[in-house]
């Protein structure tokens, strides 16, 4: 779905994603929540835009991560509501941005470090990944 929905195919986003509804409502949140920003994105990108329900998704996609998502979750969030900002004074938009901060400032300071930044000790509380996930630079140097 999102290399259709990064294609411009928002009709085939919203088929395909009616299609496999049963699939994801029994999938894990991490999947609930893409497959709900992916749609959400497309309401908003066709061509009678349904911002209520976009927005409705968006604020579901944040509520199923809760306080452990995965970094696609939290940036194709913050691009959801990038997009939404076309319309400003929509209720719904504001509401979205301002569970969006809410969401981000509980995540903690481990969402904005970059693959290799993190030492195993930092690691051990980043609830995004596994501690092999996580490698010292240094490590990642080639030796010359």
């Amino acid at each position: 779905m999102t290399a259709q929905l990064s294609l411009g195919r928002v009709d085939q986003v919203l088929a395909t994603a009616e299609q496999i509804d049963d699939l994801v409502e029994h999938s894990d949140s991490w999947s609930r929540s893409l497959v709900r920003i992916d749609v959400a994105t497309a309401l908003l990108r066709q061509r009678t835009p349904d911002v209520d329900r976009a927005m409705l998704l968006g604020k579901e996609a944040l509520a199923f991560c809760g306080d452990v998502p995965i970094r696609s979750v939290w940036q194709r969030s913050r691009d959801l509501y990038a997009q939404a900002r076309e319309w400003p004074d929509h209720p719904a938009v504001q509401e979205y941005g301002e569970e969006l901060r809410t969401w981000g400032s509980q995540l903690g300071p481990w969402r904005w470090r970059v693959r290799g930044s993190v030492t195993p000790k930092e690691n051990a509380g980043c609830p995004c990944s596994r501690p092999t996930r996580h490698v010292p630079r240094a490590a990642t140097r080639r030796s010359e």
